[in-house]
């Protein structure tokens, strides 16, 4: 019962990212205090270096920093994953395809391959979630894979293909709707990955203008300021781990729904 409720309070943070920015006391791009005023009973979280309400820019931020890492999703990881399970269930020459490509993708670190890729197309928030979905698109597709190859060997397999069901067949009918609760568990890891490294690249600047709230780009900007005032890096600091933790806690319900 303790983790069924934990799994409705996880739920209800993700959904309370998506509709925060309505609930915003101020514009979250407007000066509305004194600078790096201490949180009060005006401003709960205080107020950064420029003057603006970090409350309203967290809130906004939440949503930003959410919606980058599902358009990443269904970008890079969606995809790596479905090239991961017909690589393993087909095997063959397009096994072996999928595999030298993805050891040429691992051999690059993912922070440095999205760093690549946002210096050729540009910075901008689709951009970022674009690239951050690319630099996880190897680790899913290659756990995939396993799972598409392993299932190769299941029972019911064996049984379609004795009464003639063809390969695609299989796989399209029986193979993943199977593996159905393996697949969502690592695209919500996958999320959660990305939703960090859309972070960490906001952070360094390819989030496009500074000034639209995202949690990674509020931590660079509290740099200047945190020995001085260390609630301006502390809001959105915490809002990430929350974040990260919250999915994947998900993650781990999904994937091991028994324990619920």
């Amino acid at each position: 019962m303790n983790r069924r409720r934990v799994l409705i309070g996880c739920v209800a943070f993700l959904i309370l990212c998506l509709i925060a920015p309505w609930a915003a006391p101020y514009n979250p791009l407007q000066e509305v205090g004194e600078a790096l005023a201490p949180p009060s009973a005006d401003h709960l979280l205080g107020v950064d270096w420029i003057g603006r309400d970090i409350l309203s820019r967290v809130l906004h931020g939440g949503a930003r920093t959410l919606i980058i890492g599902v358009l990443a999703l269904f970008a890079a990881i969606l995809p790596g994953i479905l090239i991961g399970v017909s690589a393993g269930w087909y095997g063959g020459w397009w096994d072996w395809l999928v595999v030298k490509g993805l050891n040429a993708f691992l051999a690059v670190p993912g922070l440095l391959l999205a760093l690549v890729i946002l210096t050729l197309v540009g910075s901008g928030a689709g951009q970022v979630a674009f690239a951050a979905g690319i630099a996880q698109f190897p680790m899913a597709a290659q756990i995939s894979r396993a799972a598409g190859r392993s299932a190769r060997s299941f029972p019911f397999v064996e049984a379609a293909r004795g009464i003639g069901v063809t390969e695609r067949g299989i796989l399209i009918r029986h193979v993943l709707p199977n593996l159905a609760r393996t697949l969502i568990g690592i695209s919500v890891v996958s999320l959660s990955w990305t939703i960090l490294s859309a972070s960490v690249l906001h952070f360094l600047g390819f989030g496009g203008d500074p000034a639209i709230p995202e949690w990674g780009a509020m931590l660079a900007e509290a740099r200047q300021v945190y020995r001085t005032a260390p609630h301006v890096a502390l809001s959105p600091g915490i809002a990430i781990t929350i974040l990260l933790l919250v999915v994947n806690i998900l993650a781990e319900y999904i994937t091991h729904p028994s324990k619920a």
